[in-house]
């Protein structure tokens, strides 16, 4: 049984009470009167008078009661000190969780601002060194990001919330995304006698054939367990414990955009029906692609590939027009020159230099087919200048001189499976810029890519030419960053420099 406070002081004040009515004692009415005991009332003619008559033991009663009392009061005080230090605990482990999301917000932001262009060790804080004094919708936080190699910073970010500091450090890096001249999920062949595959090598997880007549590159990598490589290949490499998986670009939320380390679509521009979508206007001149039925054809010539995003979706072909792809009528001959890289735009060559992203999406259960070129034997030419500055070290020319522009800025995802074909005759179609088609079989026999190629198998035949030179802007495309070395270091050791 528990019994309150209130309780136990009412329970000892009516023993208190009830001891004065078991009994009473006379005492002489005056010193010196002989003493008298009664059992009833004192006779006042004995000369006696009464006070109560306790039980045995009922005189400490009062003491015992306050001494619960006291006992209780101690017990009370200290159950309330615990109590207030638990809550002061609480709001500590609270302040110090918040800290925590605050301090995640610095790596955050120290992400976005390496990814919008800062390429050397800054800071955020109040600090004359760091030229951002504080997160705009963080004020409590600071934070240092080090340059420690290519592509790698150390981030050490402190959150405050309440007083409570909280900091965390962890290392970030990111490489290439597309580091294959050509990479073939399932298989690569080269057959001809005249390929030339320079600046980067080429990649599989299943089978790479190398011919060993031409040059395959600066080495042949087989991943996977079943991975294999011929024994013609020069430089070979089997990695049979991983494999290669390139980002693939994914569908955004409206309205988001999409950048060079994670391209998507944006869903606005996903077609419910078959056909094709794009993205507004550039310099005045609507961006538009044609089609029939099923079959799109992305325009060039004088009416015009512009830059923007591209869309086509249920489409069973797609094609190129014009043997080579111009700059619409109208357009200022520099419009595209943005970068500053002295390239005309002139016309009769199709420049995509301020980014045009070609999407693919074939009909469920269905494939689209690819042509890189116009008709039949006749080629194209993507993403090359007429005449410009030659940049160092100088790339491989392609038809007549012309030379490639940034592949960074001309890219074509295509999703499922379906073909690639170039052109059958010896002008070779030259394109610049990324092919990305990882369950796509891609089949040449004459073709000149600056840039970077991915697809399921691709296969190189007959004896006019195969040359892909990786343009080392490919290099710029960068896979998401990744985390390592994550820790929590005490609050003591954060400073801003």
């Amino acid at each position: 049984m528990h019994l309150s406070l209130r309780s136990v002081v009412r329970l000892s004040l009516s023993n208190i009470v009830s001891a004065r009515s078991i009994g009473r004692l006379c005492r002489p009415a005056s010193a010196g009167s002989a003493p008298c005991r009664c059992p009833g009332p004192c006779p006042r003619r004995y000369g006696c008078r009464c006070r109560p008559l306790a039980r045995r033991g009922e005189d400490g009663g009062l003491i015992v009661a306050l001494a619960v009392i006291m006992v209780l009061t101690i017990i009370s005080a200290a159950v309330l000190v615990v109590a207030l230090s638990d809550v002061r605990s609480v709001g500590s482990q609270q302040s110090y969780s918040a800290a925590l999301g605050q301090a995640d917000a610095g790596i955050s932001d120290a992400l976005w601002r390496i990814d919008q262009g800062a390429s050397a060790t800054f800071c955020v804080g109040p600090s004359s060194q760091c030229s951002v004094k504080q997160m705009p919708a963080a004020p409590g936080v600071q934070y240092t990001a080090t340059l420690t190699g290519q592509d790698q910073f150390t981030i050490r970010s402190e959150g405050t919330v309440a007083g409570v500091k909280h900091v965390v450090q962890q290392t970030v890096s990111r490489t290439p995304a597309y580091p294959f001249a050509i990479f073939g999920s399932t298989s690569i062949k080269l057959n001809g006698t005249k390929n030339s595959v320079t600046g980067a090598g080429i990649g599989s997880d299943g089978s790479v054939q190398c011919d060993g007549q031409g040059n395959d590159g600066t080495e042949q990598v087989a991943y996977g367990p079943s991975g294999t490589l011929s024994s013609q290949c020069a430089n070979p490499h089997h990695v049979p414990n991983t494999t290669y998986a390139p980002p693939a670009p994914t569908v955004c939320a409206p309205n988001e955009s999409w950048s060079a380390a994670a391209p998507c679509v944006p869903a606005a521009l996903v077609p419910t029906t078959p056909g094709c979508l794009v993205s507004g206007t550039y310099q005045g001149v609507a961006v538009a692609v044609r089609t029939s039925g099923t079959a799109a054809t992305i325009p060039g010539s004088q009416t015009g590939l512009q830059p923007g995003v591209y869309v086509c979706s249920g489409m069973t072909s797609v094609d190129f027009q014009s043997n080579n792809m111009g700059m619409p009528a109208g357009m200022p001959g520099t419009a595209a020159d943005s970068d500053g890289d002295g390239s005309s735009g002139a016309a009769n060559d199709f420049d995509a230099d301020d980014g045009v992203q070609i999407y693919l999406f074939p009909a469920a259960g269905g494939t689209t087919d690819l042509h890189l070129y116009e008709t039949s034997g006749s080629s194209i030419h993507i993403n090359y200048f007429g005449s410009g500055t030659i940049p160092s070290p100088a790339p491989p020319s392609c038809h007549s001189g012309k030379l490639p522009g940034d592949p960074t800025k001309m890219r074509i995802y295509m999703a499922g499976g379906g073909t690639i074909d170039t052109s059958s005759g010896s002008d070779t179609s030259c394109y610049a810029g990324l092919i990305y088609a990882p369950a796509a079989s891609m089949t040449t026999n004459s073709i000149t890519v600056d840039g970077s190629i991915v697809v399921g198998s691709f296969t190189e035949n007959g004896n006019p030419r195969l040359t892909v030179n990786y343009d080392q802007r490919m290099q710029q495309v960068t896979s998401p960053w990744s985390v390592s070395d994550y820790s929590e270091p005490p609050p003591s050791s954060f400073s801003l420099p």
